[in-house]
């Protein structure tokens, strides 16, 4: 089983690197991580991206996207279905608005 866990004590508070580049380990808008997948607000927060540990690139661990998410279900939906262990179970997660970015 993948021990996963929140970045962040409230999900409104994202910094947590100081890069503004998506794929890379540093990216300061991380909301959750574990040893393969890790769930980012994209830089302009206008959707969640599930992302996918890819490796390295130039010294450091490459990230690649899964998957994109406007609405908090659609999000809990993806991560879940990812996980092996059938964990439905994610609080991080369900604290997020119903929807991110513009109305």
């Amino acid at each position: 089983m993948t021990e996963f866990k929140p970045l962040q004590s409230d999900v409104g508070d994202l910094a947590q690197g100081t890069d503004h580049r998506e794929s890379v380990e540093g990216y300061h808008s991380v909301i959750l991580r574990g040893d393969l997948y890790r769930v980012i607000a994209c830089k302009d927060h206008l959707q969640w991206i599930i992302q996918c540990r890819a490796g390295v690139r130039h010294g450091g661990v490459r990230w690649d996207s899964l998957a994109y998410c406007r609405t908090r279900d659609a999000l809990i939906r993806r991560w879940t279905g990812l996980q092996a262990d059938g964990s439905t179970n994610w609080p991080s997660l369900e604290r997020l608005p119903a929807q991110i970015g513009r109305s």
